[in-house]
């Protein structure tokens, strides 16, 4: 579709090449008794000044690490150990563990956590007697978010934390044009953007400007 009165053409992020962004941009303004404006936004990433910021960013940061684990291996310098966390009583407590006496019983001890045919691991059920004499059934939490994530992966779905396949893929290596096309205010070789395009394209080698 030929549109002759296209105004404005913008270009949102560097996710192409500088040959399907200048036909991009070559849309504006069909008409020769018009004048159109191409903009284009690309990411901070790629810009040299940004560069250059994040490597210095980089060998700060590697300074600090090595300054701190120069400290760390000083003489007198290592951590406390932690104290055991006791109740008002000044009895030991741990995670889990109830106050007063308990028997905990598992339903089936042969188990010991593996995964059953059916590729879930068991919820292991526990009676819990407290010290009145009642009894509860509690699941094990933690084998029961074990199953949780299994069946996250076996979904296909993304994990906490990570990054989805498809926008793993999405984050490629800027073009070469392109880069040069963002970065032509900041190279000494490069007098404006349009020397740009007559570089890319081998303009000269047709007998002139064609621009």
């Amino acid at each position: 579709m030929d549109i002759p009165d296209i105004a404005l053409v913008i270009q949102w992020r560097a996710t192409c090449n500088l040959s399907a962004l200048w036909q991009r941009f070559g849309r504006a303004a069909r008409s020769r008794e018009l004048t159109g404006t191409a903009l284009l936004f690309a990411e901070r990433e790629y810009f040299d000044e940004e560069r250059a910021a994040k490597a210095e960013r980089s060998i700060q940061r590697s300074k600090v690490k090595k300054r701190d684990a120069k400290q760390a291996n000083l003489p007198g310098s290592s951590q406390p150990a932690k104290r055991v966390a006791t109740d008002q009583s000044g009895v030991t407590t741990g995670n889990g563990a109830s106050a007063g006496s308990s028997n905990v019983m598992a339903d089936d001890p042969s188990n010991n956590g593996s995964v059953g045919d059916g590729g879930q691991p068991p919820v292991v059920n526990c009676q819990i007697e407290s010290g009145e004499g009642e009894e509860r059934k509690v699941a094990n939490p933690t084998l029961d978010v074990q199953a949780k994530l299994k069946g996250k992966q076996k979904e296909g779905g993304p994990l906490s934390g990570r990054m989805a396949p498809g926008k793993q893929l999405a984050r490629q290596a800027l073009d070469d044009g392109m880069d040069l096309l963002i970065n032509a205010g900041s190279r000494p070789d490069v007098v404006c953007r349009r020397e740009v395009f007559d570089r890319w394209f081998d303009n000269r080698a047709a007998g002139g400007r064609i621009l």
